[in-house]
């Protein structure tokens, strides 16, 4: 018997490279944001329109602002983000429009404040939390009286209501400072000093 010239017996393979197919390019896009917006500076009855699961397409600032309660000169980036969006994509880039989906509830979303700090500046106060959903304000002055019982008493309330809002927050460095100064009012020396070291190493900015 005789070989076959040429013949190959066995598996065979070649491997081809594969080119990478770049996505489409297009000279528009419709962008769909979620994220936070002041929704609680509307009335009620438009809340309703833009609430968590709603998504509504918004063509300029204006829309934004009268839809949304958008202010993008007043507001913190940080925590509304759809005022970011706002500002970069109609402000900045002027582009549009955009589909917004809101995520904030108030009625949700929200918590209680105490021994909340004003600072005043030409007559003005601010607050150190200025979107306060809901801002019943009580405002009492005891610069005038005299009555050492009286100090007492709104000493001893804060402390209270300070302890309400550790009990919530036990890592508030704010709170746990203020809670500080109220135990050196009453001369309770060691705990304000226990309270103010504690605070103090959270390295957290106070105010004056």
């Amino acid at each position: 018997m005789s070989a076959t010239t040429g013949f190959f017996h066995g598996v065979k393979t070649n491997q081809l490279p594969t080119a990478i197919v770049p996505p489409r390019t297009i000279m528009s896009a419709l962008p769909i944001v979620f994220g936070c917006a002041p929704i609680h500076r509307l009335p009620a009855e438009m809340r309703a329109a833009v609430m968590p699961g709603k998504v509504v397409m918004v063509y300029d600032v204006a829309e934004a602002g009268a839809r949304f309660g958008i202010d993008v000169q007043r507001d913190d980036f940080e925590h509304w983000t759809l005022s970011e969006m706002t500002y970069t994509y109609f402000m900045l880039f002027s582009v549009a429009p955009a589909v917004f989906a809101n995520l904030f509830d108030p009625e949700k979303h929200r918590k209680n404040i105490v021994a909340e700090p004003i600072s005043f500046v030409g007559g003005k106060g601010r607050l150190i939390n200025p979107d306060l959903v809901e801002l019943p304000v009580m405002a009492d002055h005891y610069g005038y009286l005299s009555a050492a019982a009286s100090v007492k008493d709104r000493n001893a309330r804060n402390r209270e209501l300070l302890l309400q809002e550790l009990g919530r927050n036990p890592e508030d460095a704010y709170y746990r400072y203020q809670l500080g100064k109220n135990y050196n009012y009453a001369g309770e020396k060691e705990s304000a000093l226990a309270a103010m070291t504690w605070s103090r190493a959270k390295r957290r900015a106070f105010p004056s």
